[in-house]
């Protein structure tokens, strides 16, 4: 008869050595870092993009003003 497994997963702690343990922590706050840190790099892109747009509310159309033949003083 096979031996049983504990579970389907083959990271079932039940069964690895405290190394294995010690390593997967590791893994896991590396992995959360680089994680972390692309996000930074990718907001930071985002961000400086925003900047160099000039937002600003839109232009006001332009009325047709009849031209006049008036012309204004001191100007």
């Amino acid at each position: 008869m096979p031996p049983q497994r504990t579970s389907g997963r083959p990271n079932d702690s039940r069964n690895l050595t405290e190394a294995q343990k010690g390593a997967i922590k590791v893994f896991k706050k590396v992995e959360k870092a680089c994680a972390e840190a692309l996000l930074d790099l990718l907001l930071n892109n985002l961000l400086t993009k925003v900047y160099a747009t000039c937002i600003s509310p839109p232009r006001a159309k332009s009325k047709n003003r009849p031209a006049t033949s008036s012309k204004r003083s001191g100007l």
